[in-house]
């Protein structure tokens, strides 16, 4: 699910664009895959240890999203209100171009990091199969929807991939 957009970008738009939209959603993704989850990594390991107790188990969950919140919040809520500083200094004037798209873009970290806290809390309690139909549904409701979309512009494509991506979240609860 994670890279469909991606597939189904390259079928809607021109090869610049489908680079634009590799290149800052690699680059958005970042915090997420390089900081936040190393340092949750102990923590999420440590819930299957819990799994017998319930309470105790939804507790650790619990302050594992907490904590997964206020890693990526000021990283998201950065991204998302100062895009051009962070496109002018990583990527370069050539990229300028891009600071909506990585503005839109950033609202998927927290989508991203409470799913995956929330995917290994259903690993740790050996739901591997309702995980599994899980992930086929929202990948089936979120490449439907995004197929049925038709001529709009990057921006509007990452925006609606990102409010997808947090009615999926949502389901989850």
């Amino acid at each position: 699910r994670s890279q469909i957009d991606i597939l189904l970008a390259s079928k809607l738009f021109g090869l610049a664009d489908l680079g634009r939209l590799h290149m800052i959603k690699g680059f958005t993704v970042i915090p997420a895959t390089s900081i936040v989850s190393p340092l949750l990594e102990p923590l999420i390991a440590a819930l299957s240890t819990f799994k017998k107790d319930i309470n105790v188990f939804s507790e650790k969950v619990h302050y594992s999203l907490i904590s997964v919140i206020f890693l990526i919040s000021p990283i998201m809520l950065f991204t998302y209100y100062y895009p051009e500083y962070i496109v002018g200094v990583f990527l370069g004037e050539q990229w300028l171009h891009s600071v909506l798209l990585l503005q839109v873009m950033s609202i998927i970290l927290f989508p991203m990091a409470i799913g995956n806290v929330l995917s290994n809390a259903m690993m740790s309690l050996g739901e591997s199969r309702g995980l599994f139909y899980y992930d086929v549904l929202t990948l089936i409701i979120v490449a439907g929807f995004m197929l049925s979309l038709d001529t709009i512009s990057l921006e509007e494509f990452v925006l609606m991939r990102v409010l997808l991506e947090l009615f999926v979240v949502a389901i989850f609860f």
